[in-house]
């Protein structure tokens, strides 16, 4: 469920202090043209709305704030920003009557900002830990390319180790040949354009279309998504990942439990989300992952058949609802609102819940609770099920 509330500016500055803990999660930068998925992605992935339903949202009106809470791990914001940008130069902005004269270079970052629905997006680009920026793959994009060129240009100054996650979004459309073509010719376009500004400087590792960084700390990837399938909660996985601090040794302990019992690949899923929060270190799988899911959609259905009642469970959900409310430093012209996420853990799990589904092909799933919140899911081969034992033994000390 999805409380909205609004959250005025004079507020935000009275409460900052109370509220200092809160800017401790990451926070992830969402925008994009108008229309281009970006409020479709969110609803899709953390409110459990189906796709073909997502013709009915509204456009945002206004820079919204989501936090997600979901046990220990998961603990992020989500700042969606909606409409167009703008160029403006500084003086202008900078002093309430608005006076200025002469003209400023576009991409002329000491005398320049960027404006979008009000919104001074330098001052979120300092704030944020990753841009995740949303391309419309079925629409003409040299204008969204353009608006991301000059996000990264001014991110590149006001905080240099932040990441760009494209989404090269809405595919499912799209020919194989014609989803690498797009990825391809979004890829050139950005990288000619810093080729372009940084006069020849050297950006061969933007040929790549994974994790790549440059010379100038430009650290970004492109992902082809789409909401109707898993696509988008893959490339939403990666994102968390790299935010996540204990992800590192989540990979190393996942690599000690596929060496241990004989796995071919594990995942760390998030269950209300179907976000893996960790990997061991093996290429994912895609179909594997998808199966993955499906499987956690399977075991969530039928728990509202057989699962245990609401109210067995109330007290549990309530001792880990602390979390904290929403609290952000935006330019003191503009308003925010803000949604925050109070969803209770589903109640698939309890300390005895494991599934097991064997699939063509001699290979199987098997899924172990971590805790309500979390599940562990391993592909193996299915001559490996006859020592389950020594695999739930391991399952269980990674569990402690």
């Amino acid at each position: 469920m999805i409380k909205e509330t609004l959250t005025m500016v004079n507020d935000i500055d009275n409460d900052r202090n109370d509220n200092k803990t809160s800017f401790m999660r990451p926070n992830i930068l969402l925008t994009g043209l108008r229309r281009s998925g970006k409020t479709s992605i969110q609803h899709v992935i953390f409110t459990k709305i189906q796709p073909s339903q997502t013709q009915f949202l509204k456009s945002t009106p206004h820079l919204t704030i989501n936090q997600f809470s979901c046990g220990s791990l998961i603990n992020f914001q989500v700042q969606e920003l909606p409409g167009q940008l703008h160029t403006f130069p500084s003086l202008q902005f900078s002093h309430s009557n608005g006076a200025q004269n002469g003209q400023s270079s576009l991409y002329d970052d000491n005398t320049t900002h960027l404006v979008s629905d009000g919104c001074d997006i330098e001052l979120l680009l300092k704030q944020c830990n990753a841009v995740v920026y949303i391309i419309d793959a079925q629409d003409d994009y040299i204008q969204s390319v353009s608006n991301l060129n000059m996000i990264i240009q001014s991110g590149r100054h006001v905080n240099p180790r932040l990441r760009y996650e494209v989404f090269i979004h809405k595919v499912d459309q799209l020919s194989e040949e014609a989803k690498i073509e797009t990825q391809r010719d979004i890829h050139n376009q950005v990288r000619d354009h810093f080729a372009d500004v940084n006069g020849g400087t050297d950006l061969s590792p933007l040929t790549s279309f994974e994790s790549n960084s440059n010379a100038q700390n430009i650290l970004i990837n492109f992902h082809l998504t789409s909401i109707f399938d898993h696509s988008i909660f893959e490339a939403f996985s990666k994102v968390i990942q790299k935010l996540i601090p204990q992800f590192n040794h989540l990979e190393d302990l996942l690599n000690y439990l596929i060496s241990a019992s004989n796995m071919e690949q594990a995942f760390l899923f998030d269950i209300q989300t179907k976000i893996s929060i960790a990997t061991d270190s093996s290429p994912t799988d895609i179909q594997m992952y998808e199966l993955c899911c499906d499987m956690i959609d399977l075991l969530i259905n039928v728990s509202q058949i057989y699962g245990r009642s609401n109210d067995n469970i109330i007290e549990a959900i309530e001792d880990d609802e602390n979390e904290e409310h929403v609290a952000s430093s935006i330019h003191e012209s503009t308003n925010s609102y803000s949604n925050t996420t109070d969803e209770p853990s589903s109640n698939v799990f309890d300390s005895m819940s494991s599934s097991v589904i064997k699939l063509t092909g001699g290979r199987a799933l098997y899924l172990k609770e971590i805790n309500r919140h979390l599940a562990l899911i391993g592909v193996l081969r299915e001559e490996t099920l006859s020592k389950q034992s020594i695999i739930e033994y391991n399952v269980n000390q990674l569990k402690k």
